[in-house]
């Protein structure tokens, strides 16, 4: 299969860009002297996710991808208002619970056990232009990542003991871009609604290593005992949407705002240590949904 320079996605990357220049020249200012405000606070977020790497163990292993991770991530925003425009920056992270599966797997006659653990971290970084009182653009930069852990045993119908060990690590960047909505519903409570597009790209380093009672081969009869080493460049595109209703405590310059977030993204990965034809590339998706709560202060400067 051919590969294609740059994922097929170069083209799609100078639009974003082109389109965030477009908006970052709209003229700044609607009065001679806007008033400046610093916003800074805290957000959570209790989600599952069903990891890209959730498919590839499922390849391996036999085991169902259903099973989802539970995590929280939480960590500090802050965001510096001008007039119609601003800038904002949030940072959030956490560890996913400690995941532990038993299956049989048919293809090797065997029974496996499987125990993995994940760290994973999420930022952007905007600037936004409020197009009217109720509609808001923005654009700006993501940057995501985890690392891994999967432990693996398996125990072979002829006796021969396998074990496993994977650590991962990803990093991805990119641009992205969307609209969000305000509401006002009564008094002091409100409704925001964000639609945000995704674009990134970044590498995955994995090292591997196994032990087996007997040699352990591969399809092409090579000894995998031992430690093992991947590279691999990745790309991932999508989406994410989330709704929250907030209640601003007027005395305090404070919002409090519970909520729910949708994020979706398509996964390709090029594996440039594989010699195998068939193992080049390897799609799958990337699903992280839940609950967000957050408190935001407001400060005049």
């Amino acid at each position: 299969m051919k590969k294609n320079s740059g994922f097929g996605g170069r083209n799609g990357v100078r639009l974003i860009l082109i389109a965030m220049a477009v908006l970052c020249l709209v003229p700044a200012f609607r009065t001679a002297s806007p008033a400046a405000d610093l916003t800074v606070g805290a957000v959570s977020w209790y989600a599952w996710w069903n990891g890209f790497y959730n498919d590839t163990t499922k390849t391996e292993t036999d085991l169902s991808n259903d099973n989802k991770t539970r995590l929280l991530m939480y960590g500090p925003v802050i965001s510096l208002g001008l007039g119609d425009w601003s800038i904002s920056t949030r940072f959030i992270a956490g560890n996913a619970e400690v995941n532990e599966y038993e299956a049989y797997s048919y293809d090797r006659e065997s029974d496996v056990k499987l125990r993995e653990k994940a760290f994973k971290y999420d930022s952007d970084t905007t600037a936004g232009y409020a197009v009217s009182k109720h509609v808001k653009l923005f654009a700006g930069v993501k940057v995501m990542g985890y690392q891994y852990e999967k432990s693996f045993w398996e125990i072979r119908s002829r006796g021969k003991i396998v074990y496993r060990h994977i650590l991962d690590y990803t990093i991805l960047a990119g641009p992205g871009g969307g609209i969000g909505f305000s509401v006002g519903l009564s008094g002091d409570l409100f409704l925001f609604m964000n639609i945000t597009g995704i674009y990134v790209t970044g590498v995955s380093n994995e090292k591997s290593t196994a032990y087996c009672t007997q040699r352990f081969e591969d399809e092409n009869g090579v000894d995998k005992n031992g430690v093992t080493v991947h590279h691999a460049d990745m790309v991932q595109w999508g989406g994410n949407g989330d709704f929250s209703l907030a209640y601003y405590f007027s005395g305090a310059r404070t919002i409090i705002a519970v909520g729910i977030r949708y994020q979706h993204l398509k996964c390709i990965e090029y594996n440039r240590s594989h010699v195998v034809p068939e193992s080049m590339e390897r799609d799958g998706d990337d699903r992280f949904y839940g609950f967000t709560v957050s408190a935001l202060r407001t400060f005049e400067l």
